[in-house]
């Protein structure tokens, strides 16, 4: 009975994962927390799959607990977890909290603003503090 009462756990958790999730961003394009996870679940459902046609002995049921309580933790806990510190870091990056995170920065003052892309913006925000810093002295 405790079997089928997970099988159906298990599927009615799918259907609350978008309420779980309250990361600003859906994809997981540009969220690594979310991608090891991912992989985490996959790994478990995996395990899970395999458990599932063995026989019902010691070290088999011991895995499959393990495996279970990993793959409802990911839903209930980790996710709305890593949503939360997602949501805050994105926060923190936002330009009205860091004076150096413009839309265009220059890499010196006789260049002109050029946009970039987020991913140069990082390096070219990190040369301009170590700019910063040498011609403050």
């Amino acid at each position: 009975m405790l079997g089928v009462i997970g099988m159906l756990g298990a599927i009615l958790i799918l259907m609350v994962l978008p309420i779980l999730d309250m990361g600003r961003l859906r994809g997981v394009q540009h969220r690594p927390l979310h991608r090891l996870v991912l992989v985490g679940l996959l790994g478990s459902f995996f395990i899970l799959l395999v458990l599932g046609g063995w026989h019902v002995e010691n070290p088999y049921i011991t895995f499959g607990q393990i495996a279970s309580i990993y793959y409802f933790g990911t839903f209930l806990i980790i996710i709305p977890l890593i949503s939360l510190i997602e949501n805050t870091l994105m926060t923190l990056n936002h330009p009205t909290h860091n004076p150096l995170s413009s839309p265009s920065l220059t890499l010196s003052s006789h260049s002109k603003a050029i946009p970039i892309n987020r991913g140069t913006n990082r390096i070219i925000k990190r040369f301009n503090l170590v700019k910063l810093f040498l011609t403050s002295k």
